[in-house]
């Protein structure tokens, strides 16, 4: 069986830091596009095939690293065969939030500033990017041994990964400025916390600057550069990955888990689940 490891925050009970393992069988019956809140790094242990964005395909083999932003569609197009990955997928916030000690969003540019064109696969004749695969098994062993501050532990090898990766795609970085001083960063943070502790609810965009004490305007400049996508997109992704976990632990009908995730109709809650999974919550719940 494939293993999951999840670091839980340490102020609430969202993951923002995942680590696990998945294997994808080669008749495409687990192929999906999809797009996420959290920022993803893969690496594949076994098998090839060909991966895929909105922009480029890229043909993929074992030992291959790919990185993907929030709000980035990606998918398999094709496996040659049964394929094994180990995957990381976390917030921004793990990075830049003030409760982990690093008040800056600099070290994420490689996931949200990349140029225009696609920079998605590590180059792996690049030692920083040899580097990169190190790292990641050691995440992997920090997780399952969990000794003594194993947490910090994972947040020093996976801000190294992102230097590496920096030094990785070195010129091909828009160095725009991704420094906000830590008040700026702690209104974000709970402007995130109160999302997610709200989901169900109708938010508006006022009620979210209000809570980060901006302007509307202001708010959604600093909540984009800093997660990669807008407050509304953030909070679709949201709602959609709480009905992807209702789907597989409840036996709750459509329209119930529709409203628990912020929807007053199942119309709008298909549209928004197709357009974040590109699947419909029938066809999603046989995947699993």
């Amino acid at each position: 069986m494939p293993k999951s490891q999840t670091l839980q925050s340490i102020s609430h009970s969202q993951s923002l830091l995942r680590l696990f393992r998945s294997s994808l069988p080669s008749d495409g019956s687990m192929f999906y596009e999809h797009h996420h809140t959290a920022l993803e790094i893969t690496m594949v242990l076994s098998g090839s095939g060909i991966y895929a964005t909105d922009e480029c395909e890229f043909s993929f083999e074992s030992g291959d690293i790919f990185l993907f932003g929030t709000d980035e569609r990606h998918w398999i197009k094709k496996l040659d065969c049964r394929t094994d990955f180990l995957n990381i997928h976390f917030e921004p916030r793990f990075i830049w939030s003030e409760n982990f000690g690093i008040t800056s969003g600099e070290l994420i540019r490689v996931f949200l500033n990349r140029k225009k064109n696609p920079l998605n696969k590590l180059d792996m004749t690049k030692e920083s990017s040899k580097k990169v695969g190190e790292l990641v098994f050691l995440m992997e062993k920090e997780l399952d041994e969990k000794k003594r501050e194993h947490e910090i532990m994972l947040k020093v090898h996976l801000v190294n990964i992102l230097i590496e990766m920096i030094r990785s795609f070195e010129g091909q970085i828009d160095e725009n400025d991704f420094s906000y001083n830590a008040q700026a960063l702690h209104h974000i943070e709970r402007s995130l916390k109160y999302i997610d502790s709200h989901l169900a609810e109708n938010i508006t965009l006022e009620d979210i600057a209000n809570v980060a004490h901006m302007s509307k305007n202001y708010f959604c400049r600093i909540f984009k550069k800093l997660n990669g996508m807008s407050p509304w997109d953030y909070i679709t992704v949201k709602r959609i990955e709480h009905a992807v976990m209702l789907l597989n632990t409840t036996d709750l009908t459509r329209l119930e888990i529709a409203q628990r995730c912020g929807y007053n109709n199942t119309s709008n809650f298909y549209y928004a689940f197709k357009k974040v999974t590109g699947k419909a919550p029938g066809d999603y719940i046989k995947m699993f």
